[in-house]
């Protein structure tokens, strides 16, 4: 079983460094052993928008050792950490699961790291350790490995591995939401602003007049009317600014 792990991980990692038109490449395996188990390791890299950076350290281990084994997850999360990669995966031929790195100072233990995909077993493949992994089954393996890289070349390109088309009504009702929960707020702040400094009142009115917006400092129905176009205005550059952060990613996040 050993035999076939190193051999199934060597293929998988052959595969990736020979497809010129991949936007990642990976490093030399690392073969160690964690508690008497042997692992085989790999750094991936991912070029995306003229800059190669660490992407994310694929772990394959046994099928006798779960995926979230504890020793396992010590392991990878303290190499994951050491390249500086958001992403980890842990294999065992059977099972596989791809992680987000936890921030320092997290435990690494499995209800403390976030899981962002949890692949199918692959059931052919059985936990005892003593089964001869024929042809068939490895080429299974493979094509599990071609999954894997698929979702790591998603998460390097769009930062998720579903971009959900969210429908326009639930869409703008939770706009709405946003907006009805911000207006007492911004229109108590703008009222008191209003009755309290002179020049604010007085940049404010020239403002209101060019949006069309009339009325007195006077009333709160004006500064509800301003405070609901700050809101949509507020909302709509944070709607362009995540939308723009899918394609310039070296943007901050907010």
């Amino acid at each position: 079983m050993k035999n076939a792990v190193a051999e199934v991980f060597q293929r998988c990692v052959a595969s990736l460094a020979g497809n010129e038109g991949s936007v990642l490449r990976p490093d030399p395996i690392q073969t160690t052993t964690i508690s008497n188990t042997p692992a085989h390791t790999v750094l991936v890299w991912g070029s995306h928008q003229g800059k190669t950076d660490p992407l994310a350290v694929i772990l394959m281990t046994i099928p006798s050792i779960s995926i979230d084994d504890a020793a396992i997850l010590e392991f990878i999360v303290r190499r994951a950490r050491a390249h500086k990669v958001p992403y980890f995966v842990t294999w065992n031929l059977r099972d596989a699961m791809l992680w987000l790195t936890p921030k320092s100072g997290i435990p690494s233990t499995r209800d403390a790291i976030a899981r962002l995909r949890d692949y199918e077993d692959i059931y052919e493949i059985s936990t005892s350790g003593n089964q001869v992994i024929t042809e068939p089954i490895k080429l299974k393996v493979l094509e599990r490995g071609r999954d894997i890289l698929f979702d790591l070349e998603r998460l390097l390109k769009d930062e998720a591995l579903e971009l959900v088309q969210i429908d326009a009504t639930y869409f703008v009702g939770r706009l709405l939401d946003a907006v009805h929960i911000l207006l007492p707020t911004v229109a108590n702040s703008l009222q008191h602003r209003l009755e309290t400094d002179g020049g604010f009142r007085y940049e404010m009115g020239d403002w209101a007049i060019k949006q069309g917006i009339a009325g007195s400092h006077t009333d709160p129905q004006f500064s509800i009317s301003l405070a609901r176009q700050i809101i949509y205005r507020l909302l709509g550059k944070i709607l362009f600014y995540q939308s723009l952060r899918r394609i310039a990613r070296q943007l901050p996040k907010l």
